[in-house]
């Protein structure tokens, strides 16, 4: 990770489209005040000081350089103004790692390692007390480490004598805060005494899978070959092209943002994996009986009726059956089961927060749930309160719950919680994947297709849509920073500009900026987040694949925010134009979609129903307008952590500028036949500065924008 690429850029002038910052070292001829040097004591000097982190200090000494481009070093970057929280391991800690690796010294280490070390133990951009983390929900620190990972927490008694004395943290289930030396505030951040060295995931996916309780979905995932998929973990050749990119500030349309360039290309999974004892009460003991099973979820298609007559390049071939059902409980990215969904934005009282993801089986859409309405709650039998299924996570996947009650639930299969003790998974997290259990194998098959799982509106956050991004952590955990910050390198909440070639199935022209601005839950954006393309002349031109829908006849609608600085764009799918060129601009706009408040004196969980309601409803559809969503909210007033009960909510249902819009004003016919599906966007306005807004898209088939009455139709949500 380049850190001082970020931390110590110089500001930039906001009187640029596309300007470039300088970079610095400290050891550079500058002014302490340019660096933001302060006279305090700075974290390094606090580390060395105290005897009790003399070993750990040493292995910072021994470390690599920070930054490649700079040649600085963690000393040199822990002496300088930024915002960190170290969790110090102590002496002893030290030497009882040392110890287990059959070391004596410290000096045995390689730079490598204790870079490792290092990075493991410091947070950047968030200062943690522990009274902060106490507050927390879920098990996990809201900002991954410098090696990208997320350390999880406890809160756990300390006992003297018997009696307990205070209460404090256990980190990564190995390592506990000492509760007398904890917080020390230092001038760029806060250091945590622990008394155990953390260490970081060093098993990659296709070793970590080999778990002593799930041996047949080992044996399968090699039949297929997807042990060889596992390996992968890492675009080598981004190390080298990143250093020719430098942080930009540019123009979004409404604001100037400080854009930085992701520092690393990872390539990760995660791994919904069935236990062999789930699998036998199911009559599924060898690797043939999963085969068997497989066929009948998607058909022979030619390959051979048993097994055993699959040759081995037949197993591994992506329309053979099993490699389809086995293939399905991957995803392509790496994410912890917090990340896999988020409640930013949306009313969990109405909807159940909701991802739609591509998965290894590159024809299959899966769906993602979190739940916390109280129906499926009491249906799933999960046994805690609405509040309690906001805070602590219980996902399913290919649930089903209809929000008008017209169609009975889906279940769907539940993902263990990793603190979950049935989890029965050893070691979650590899150096490029998360592995979780589930209760039962879980399919795409066409029944489920048909089914009301996937006969339903699909929201889709552009976030999503990208795995490299997930893998890589680009969507920031912290949504309740200032807009004013969007524009500084200090901001906790970043934003970022993706080079061509760093976002696989996207092709942007030479003109074109491809740009993503981190959540705030103030914006005008679905989950907080949302993708500009902007460009130097006007003239951007960008490609993107979309997710594999099941085959059908869809509206593909657009979700964004109409701003004067918006532009004209053509849509193309799949290469085709597909209606008129399409205006963002704010100009007329409530003309152009004959918008209409029929939410006025109500609340969004009661439903317009009235005659005239319905009446300007449809005056919209004709159109290809659609209200925004009623469950989507942005909130008045910055500083506000999501789920704050005293918060105002704006929604989008009521929002005249925060719109659906259905692409070309027509359907589609998408056939998921193996070819990836594509939308073309190319501006028709060559002017400097002007912004086409991507913040989500829906598929929804015709049997549900088809239906326009008040009880079998589309809801509002």
């Amino acid at each position: 990770m380049k850190i001082l690429k970020y931390i110590w850029a110089l500001a930039i002038p906001a009187t640029m489209l596309f300007s470039t910052a300088a970079l610095n070292s400290c050891s550079d001829d500058i002014p302490e005040d340019a660096l933001g040097i302060k006279k305090g004591i700075m974290m390094a000097e606090f580390l060395r000081a105290n005897s009790q982190f003399s070993e750990f200090y040493t292995i910072i000494q021994k470390a690599r350089t920070a930054d490649l481009s700079t040649s600085a070093r963690f000393e040199e970057v822990l002496s300088c103004w930024g915002r960190y929280t170290c969790f110090a391991p102590t002496n002893s800690a030290v030497q009882h790692y040392l110890a287990k690796k059959g070391l004596s010294s410290v000096d045995q280490l390689s730079p490598e390692a204790c870079d490792t070390i290092v990075r493991f133990h410091l947070i950047a951009d968030n200062v943690y007390y522990t009274s902060d983390i106490y507050n927390m929900t879920g098990n996990q620190l809201k900002t991954p480490n410098l090696l990208k990972s997320y350390l999880t927490y406890n809160i756990v008694q300390v006992k003297e004598g018997g009696s307990v004395v205070a209460s404090t943290l256990k980190l990564n289930a190995i390592a506990n805060v000492n509760y007398l030396n904890c917080n020390d505030t230092v001038e760029n951040g806060v250091v945590h005494e622990i008394d155990a060295l953390l260490e970081a995931p060093n098993t990659s996916a296709e070793r970590l899978v080999n778990d002593k309780s799930f041996t047949l979905f080992y044996q399968a995932f090699d039949a297929c070959g997807l042990l060889d998929t596992l390996k992968v973990d890492k675009d080598r050749s981004w190390d080298e092209k990143y250093d020719s990119y430098q942080p930009t500030s540019i123009y979004s349309g409404a604001q100037w943002d400080y854009c930085l360039v992701p520092d690393t290309k990872l390539y990760g999974f995660t791994v919904f994996m069935v236990s062999d004892g789930d699998l036998a009460s199911k009559g599924l003991n060898t690797v043939s009986a999963l085969y068997n099973h497989a066929c009948t979820l998607y058909g022979r298609g030619g390959y051979p009726e048993r097994y055993e007559d699959n040759t081995a390049d037949q197993l591994k071939e992506h329309d053979n059956p099993l490699y389809q059902m086995m293939a399905y409980h991957i995803l392509p990215f790496k994410a912890n089961y917090n990340k896999l969904t988020t409640i930013t934005t949306i009313e969990t009282g109405l909807v159940n927060p909701t991802e739609w993801y591509r998965t290894v089986n590159a024809n299959a859409l899966l769906k993602v749930e979190h739940i916390t309405l109280e129906r499926d709650i009491t249906d799933l039998g999960l046994g805690i309160t609405t509040s309690d299924a906001v805070k602590k996570k219980h996902l399913y996947l290919n649930h089903f719950s209809d929000t008008i009650e017209t169609h009975p639930s889906i279940k769907g299969v539940k993902v263990y919680r990793p603190d979950d003790p049935e989890d029965l998974i050893e070691n979650n997290e590899g150096t490029n994947c998360f592995l979780f259990r589930v209760e039962d194998l879980v399919d795409f098959s066409e029944t489920t297709q048909e089914s009301n799982v996937f006969n339903t509106r699909m929201r889709m956050d552009m976030y999503t849509m990208f795995p490299v991004l997930l893998t890589n952590q680009i969507r920031s955990d912290v949504t309740n920073e200032g807009m004013a910050m969007s524009n500084s390198k200090d901001a906790a909440c970043k934003n970022y500009w993706f080079p061509a070639g760093y976002i696989d199935g996207l092709e942007v022209n030479s003109d074109a900026i491809f740009l993503y601005q981190g959540p705030h839950n103030t914006y005008w954006s679905y989950e907080g987040d949302e993708f500009n393309i902007t460009s130097k002349a006007g003239n951007y031109d960008v490609t993107m694949e979309i997710p594999p829908v099941p085959s059908g006849n869809y509206q593909i609608r657009l979700g964004f925010a109409d701003m004067p600085t918006r532009g004209i764009c053509q849509f193309y799918f799949d290469g085709k134009p597909v209606g008129l060129p399409f205006d963002m601009r704010s100009d007329n706009f409530n003309e152009r979609t004959q918008w209409t408040d029929i939410w006025t004196g109500k609340s969004p969980y009661v439903t317009p129903t009235t005659e005239e309601a319905l009446a300007a409803k449809k005056a919209m559809h004709n159109l290809g307008w659609y209200h925004g969503p009623a469950s989507v909210f942005s909130i008045s007033g910055e500083g506000h952590e999501d789920g704050d009960p005293t918060v105002t909510k704006n929604y989008f249902s009521r929002n005249a500028r925060t719109v659906r819009y259905v692409l070309g004003g027509e359907p589609v016919n998408i056939q998921n036949n193996g070819k990836p599906h594509t939308i073309r966007i190319k501006s028709v306005l060559a002017a400097t500065g002007t912004v086409v807004m991507l913040d989500y898209l829906e598929f929804v088939p015709k049997s549900v924008w088809g239906v326009e009455d008040a009880e079998g139709g589309e809801d509002d949500l």
